[in-house]
């Protein structure tokens, strides 16, 4: 028999005693008549709680890579988020394992987004970020595989993730399908992937980000919801938030008059169970920059940045199909007028 556990004061449930199960029960009197402490978030709308997990969809070459890249870095730096897209986060240790980029493609990111940053972004940044590069290795990382007798289960490598990743505030797999040695369309599979990555979330304590590819209907109709991943729906509905990024569709970068509609891509929150969506319009998106020319003449890659996209006089976007009446509109941490905007990318932060 087990010894008694000592309650814990900040906790709001108790044991239930049920035999042979570590179930616990909500404390009714406590939650009916003590005042809950604010929801807190690691950035965006997810949520910091241990057990959960958040997802960003978006189909091929829609630079799911790099915004997950940026998110990382600006919460191991404390800084905002792609140039405004999302505030300053609280800083915190994050680990990125990456199975589609390389190591020298990594380096010219992490590149491109340090450039002209003060010193102390560089210590932080190099105390709190681990990007691990599967692809340089012989050994990838697999979640969920087949057992011996045909059902799915944890695969070992998820005991290392855990190891390393403990004190982190945030362990990001990208993409998810090369972590998954099973379909992704099988039941059994979707219920034990779901599962692991919640409990690499409770033994952890950090929070879960999977970067997850679209499905082709979805891809070819330019949704945006929760449920256009690939795969089983029970795993986008597991999660607790989402964000979806698309490229610019033929058809609105020509209601637009966009001449540089290859390097936006736009941005819509899925999902947010705990908060109200911050990113809810259609004039949101990041452009990504072309390749400049550094200090030294050396050429590098351009980082996406947030921006509001150019609207052609007179047009409305696809989600406001009214004449823009000039007066201010605010969307999240972005505000403008409605003046219409044209040409290349439009600062908004």
């Amino acid at each position: 028999m087990s010894a008694p556990q000592t309650p814990n004061p900040t906790s709001i449930t108790k044991s239930l005693g049920a035999k042979g199960r570590d179930w616990q029960k909500l404390d009714i009197r406590r939650a009916a008549t003590e005042t809950p402490p604010p929801r807190e978030f690691i950035f965006a709308s997810m949520p910091a709680r241990k057990g959960m997990y958040a997802m960003m969809i978006g189909p091929d070459g829609s630079r799911k890579s790099w915004l997950a890249l940026q998110v990382a870095v600006g919460i191991a730096t404390g800084t905002q988020i792609a140039g405004g897209l999302w505030p300053a986060p609280k800083k915190g240790k994050v680990v990125y394992f990456t199975s589609e980029d390389g190591a020298d493609e990594l380096w010219q990111r992490v590149h491109a987004i340090s450039r002209g940053q003060p010193p102390e972004f560089i210590d932080d940044l190099d105390e709190n970020l681990i990007i691990v590069p599967l692809s340089e290795g012989h050994d990838g990382l697999t979640l969920v595989c087949q057992t011996k007798d045909g059902s799915y289960g944890q695969h070992e490598s998820v005991s290392t993730l855990i190891d390393i990743s403990r004190g982190a505030r945030l362990i990001m797999i990208d993409p998810l399908a090369d972590a998954l040695d099973a379909p992704e369309s099988d039941d059994q599979a979707a219920k034990m992937l779901v599962q692991t990555l919640r409990s690499v979330s409770r033994e952890t304590r950090a929070g879960v980000l999977v970067v997850h590819h679209q499905n082709k209907a979805a891809m070819g109709g330019g949704e945006r919801h929760n449920q256009t991943s690939r795969g089983h729906s029970k795993i986008p509905s597991g999660c607790r938030w989402s964000v979806t990024i698309q490229p610019v569709s033929d058809q609105e970068a020509k209601q637009r008059e966009m001449m540089d509609a290859p390097y936006w891509t736009k941005i819509y929150e899925g999902k947010a169970s705990y908060a109200a969506r911050a990113i809810g319009s259609s004039d949101i998106g990041l452009y990504h920059y072309p390749e400049t020319a550094d200090e030294h003449g050396k050429t590098v890659g351009g980082v996406p940045l947030v921006r509001l996209l150019p609207v052609k006089e007179g047009a409305a976007g696809d989600d406001a199909p009214k004449p823009r009446t000039g007066r201010k509109r605010t969307n999240g941490d972005v505000s403008a007028t409605t003046r219409p905007r044209r040409g290349l990318a439009n600062v908004a932060g």
